[in-house]
């Protein structure tokens, strides 16, 4: 790039931060309203409730009979099950450590509960909860606290990208997912081919210009990443092996299909229900590649209630925990005066 370019790109970038910083304001003052709240919880339940209803109307048409006879009964499944729910909260532990001073019993909770509000409130609303714990317990300024969740975002975001992509021009060139046949024959590769093109392409531009909007050393930076490709990869040979030992007669390459509609549905930012959704997918996607409709839904359904179940009880537990622990600390001269009686 010549010196007249990099600066016009500049520009440019600093032109469209201020027009979607102005947005976002309009956006976020609205939705502060009481109309706007409002609205928004019209719109969540309402998407909520349409896909609730979508997955019954597909339980019903597959068999609840079949539907609960295909439940998983193997114990290894809830072992899995319990490995992949805590590798994320396990994992920013030891991200987090390498910019904060933290011990594992507070970083689990405060981890955890990211986790539960990500998944179960709205995305990013867990890094929300982080910056309001972080800004009441390390004597570090408000900007710092969100410089390094920003960071270790944008690293949790790259690690992600480079093993979904990493995974599905694997599973391609292995011709290893059997939907392929089913995307050539309907003109779809052309655009999965062109999102891949400009992911790469949005990829070298942000790292380009990557300290204009990240502040984290390299040697953290790349600490960071390499932690979180090691997860990915621990993800997902758990996920494929979890269903795999419920329905062992299905080939790896079925699994590796419905694993790469999950890695893909995982990259879309912002998508409610996520879950929910690529149940309700896998299950019209079931009917292409000739899988027993009422098997996965007791794999997919199962992990689903499971994930929603644990969410509840971790919730409960982490705010019972976090209040005994405010009431202690806002009674420390109540404490003082029981433990040292009076002559």
């Amino acid at each position: 790039m010549t010196n007249n370019t990099i600066s016009t790109l500049k520009k440019v970038l600093r032109k469209y931060g201020r027009f979607l910083r102005l947005k976002f304001r309009l956006i976020s003052a609205f939705f502060k309203t009481e109309r706007g709240k409002l609205i928004a919880k019209i719109i969540k339940y309402a998407f909520q409730f349409t896909i609730v209803i979508f997955l019954i109307y597909q339980l019903t048409d597959i068999g609840w009979n079949d539907f609960f006879k295909s439940l998983p009964t193997q114990s290894l499944f809830y072992l899995l099950f319990l490995l992949i729910f805590f590798a994320l909260p396990v994992t920013e532990i030891f991200t987090y450590n390498l910019s904060w001073d933290l011990g594992f019993r507070e970083g689990i909770l405060i981890f955890l509960k990211k986790r539960v509000f990500n998944k179960s409130v709205m995305e990013y609303s867990g890094e929300l909860q982080l910056f309001t714990w972080a800004r009441n317990n390390f004597n570090i300024s408000d900007k710092e606290v969100f410089r390094v969740i920003r960071d270790n975002n944008i690293m949790s975001s790259v690690a992600s990208t480079f093993v979904a992509f990493g995974l599905l021009l694997a599973f391609l060139l292995g011709d290893q997912i059997t939907l392929m046949k089913y995307l050539k024959n309907h003109g779809n590769l052309i655009t999965i081919t062109g999102v891949a093109f400009i992911s790469v392409i949005l990829l070298a531009v942000a790292y380009r210009f990557r300290k204009y909007f990240f502040s984290m050393s390299k040697k953290v930076a790349l600490s960071v990443c390499g932690l979180h490709i090691l997860r990915l990869i621990i993800l997902n040979i758990a996920q494929v092996l979890q269903w795999h030992i419920v329905m062992p007669n299905i080939p790896l390459r079925i699994w590796f299909t419905f694993l790469s509609l999950q890695i893909i549905l995982n990259r879309i930012p912002f998508l409610p229900n996520k879950d929910l959704i690529f149940i309700g997918t896998s299950l019209e996607v079931s009917k292409l590649i000739n899988v027993s409709s009422a098997g996965l839904a007791g794999i997919l359904v199962t992990q689903g209630v499971l994930e929603k179940v644990t969410n509840v009880i971790l919730y409960i537990v982490i705010t019972f925990i976090e209040k005994r622990k405010k009431a202690k600390s806002e009674s420390p001269q109540s404490e003082k005066e029981i433990s040292e009686p009076t002559a």
